[in-house]
């Protein structure tokens, strides 16, 4: 027969207390001891949840588990990370996933996953900072939106484990989101589209060879975000069968249906792309280096062209923005704008530009109209009796 005890560390409130091992009430690791088989055990159990270690310690009374390896939070997200690229998924979210895990696993890597608490991931949420890479920067926290994304990864990570029977169920689930009261981000309006694209040709670069060549990049790149909503990435990845530069058709993907979904491209853009060369298979890419780095230097090189017409804070995804409103600006459905984007789901849409659907405009413009009150609240004059 085996008996879980817990074995009490230093911190905790029961250590060198008489009897502890009658002192449950805690989140000391659990361990068991007993006779098996004829042989004398005791053992540490890997694991913190005492209800969960006598339902287990029952089980190895009545069938001895076979000595099999314990998988580590480290060894979990390795897993973890293997499976999703065995799913084909896409490279940015194995990516965005990698930058969690190399904190966590700094932080409880070597840990058994199945003793991993809420309160653990609590504090591993707490002890998140962000550094900025410059001279004499000091650490701050990092914004609710990337504390909430993190959360995303760590509910995926303990869901997988959860699934193997690695740990018992998905402590990530219970983290609290954080309250994002951040703003939007808000489309270029006409005239800085126009200071954009005008600061395009007065790019500088250290190499005069290379000059005139990063302006034409510049404009066309930006040229394109703005008439199809591309994502920095997307650009990059732009292969040159894709566009028809004679009729302008942009193959942009393909349907649940099964069927290409094209748009067409104005000449302003086709023209722009024409003049890029033509030694490789990708319009922005050579395709020679890593997606990563090529992406990393579009972002670069769109930062100084803003920062050249003097753009606070216009960094890429703001052309996206652009694109979507100035659809919904011009009559577009969400759906449509929806299916440009390539957004899974239309709540997706809604959520970032719902307020800029004219019939939404209209609509509240319409039921403010109607508001009407006595004429009593009207203001009014005070009598010289009254003073």
């Amino acid at each position: 027969m085996l008996n879980p005890y817990r074995r009490h560390t230093r911190s905790c409130k029961h250590f060198n207390k008489p009897n502890p091992q009658e002192l449950t009430k805690c989140d000391c690791p659990i361990w068991c001891y007993g006779v098996l088989n004829g042989q004398e055990v005791r053992k540490a159990m890997r694991m913190r949840d005492w209800k969960r270690a006598l339902e287990t310690t029952k089980q190895w009374s009545e069938t001895p588990p076979d000595a099999a390896p314990v998988a580590t939070v480290k060894e979990a997200i390795e897993a973890f990370i293997r499976h999703r690229k065995m799913r084909n998924m896409a490279e940015s979210t194995i990516e965005s996933h990698q930058k969690t895990f190399v904190h966590l696993i700094q932080f409880c890597g070597a840990k058994p996953i199945s003793s991993v608490t809420l309160d653990m991931l609590t504090r591993f949420q707490e002890s998140r900072v962000f550094t900025p890479n410059r001279k004499g920067s000091k650490p701050r926290a990092i914004q609710p939106s990337t504390l909430n994304k993190e959360l995303k990864t760590l509910r995926a990570l303990f869901a997988f484990a959860a699934k193997r029977k690695w740990c018992d169920g998905n402590v990530a689930k219970d983290l609290e989101p954080a309250k994002d009261d951040g703003l939007p981000t808000l489309p270029f309006d006409s005239g800085e589209v126009s200071r954009i694209l005008e600061a395009c040709d007065r790019l500088e670069d250290d190499n005069p060879l290379t000059r005139d060549l990063n302006r034409i990049r510049a404009r066309a790149r930006i040229l394109l975000m703005l008439h199809t909503g591309f994502r920095i990435s997307d650009t990059v990845k732009l292969e040159r069968k894709r566009v028809d530069l004679e009729t302008g058709k942009l193959h942009i993907r393909i349907m649940k249906t099964r069927r290409p979904m094209y748009a067409s491209l104005p000449p302003e853009v086709t023209d722009a792309l024409r003049a890029l060369p033509d030694d490789s298979p990708y319009f922005f890419w050579s395709g020679n280096s890593k997606l990563r780095t090529a992406i990393g230097n579009a972002r670069k090189s769109v930062s100084r062209v803003c920062k050249l017409a003097g753009i606070h804070n216009g960094h890429p995804h703001r052309f996206r923005d652009t694109f979507a409103i100035e659809l919904l600006n011009r009559g577009a459905t969400l759906h449509t704008v929806q299916l440009l984007l390539g957004h899974r789901s239309i709540r997706t849409t809604e959520k970032h530009y719902a307020p800029f659907v004219l019939e939404f405009q209209h609509a509240i413009d319409a039921a403010i109209a109607k508001i009407s009150y006595p004429d009593r609240t009207k203001n009014r004059t005070i009598s010289e009796e009254a003073l």
